[in-house]
């Protein structure tokens, strides 16, 4: 019985170990931003994830101007 705790807490560590990993070495495709700003004595903040450009022209190739 020991054995099954034993292998069974072994393959938990395990998946957790890798998820863990995966997260710090795989890079953010849509990275987290916020913006904050300060309306008459009222913080709104915003927080929201912004996507890359990657190299691309996004207005007038990507999304075709007067549409």
């Amino acid at each position: 019985m020991k054995k099954v705790f034993l292998i069974l807490g072994l393959l938990v560590l395990g998946v957790v170990g890798y998820f863990v990993w995966m997260l710090a070495t795989t890079t953010s495709h849509s990275p987290a931003d916020t913006i904050s700003v300060n309306l008459n004595d009222t913080d709104v903040s915003i927080s929201y994830c912004r996507p890359y450009k990657k190299g691309r022209v996004i207005f007038g190739e990507l999304v075709p101007y007067n549409t």
